[in-house]
């Protein structure tokens, strides 16, 4: 398994545990600001560089006078996260990715 194929948007702890609060489901601002302990200016930074990436996506209602906005992995936040768990469980594996262990190296993500 060759490290350089880890992509470090996705590794970074802060956002990987994002990505997977919205894997397979749309949260608002609030539930991932309680559910991960963060500040509105940390999450922020992190969801934007997602965004960026085109990894995730707002949609932003309004209620009454309040908005709410909603986030949710794009297909390519989904790819990057699935080929993300597959690299982990390679590395983890005994012989660590070296091609030793059972596992074998998983196909690079489509982009």
């Amino acid at each position: 398994m060759n490290p350089q194929q880890i992509d470090p948007l996705v590794h970074e702890p802060v956002r990987l545990a994002l990505m997977s609060a919205l894997d397979g489901r749309e949260a608002d601002f609030t539930f991932l600001k309680t559910h991960l302990s963060l500040t509105d200016g940390n999450l922020l930074f992190h969801l934007r560089k997602l965004e960026t990436a085109g990894y995730v996506v707002a949609r932003t209602l309004r209620v009454d006078v309040r908005r709410l906005t909603f986030y949710s992995l794009t297909d390519s936040g989904q790819r990057a996260l699935e080929h993300y768990r597959a690299l982990m469980k390679v590395l983890l594996e005994p012989g660590g990715g070296t091609g030793k262990g059972a596992g074998s190296e998983p196909p690079p993500p489509r982009r």
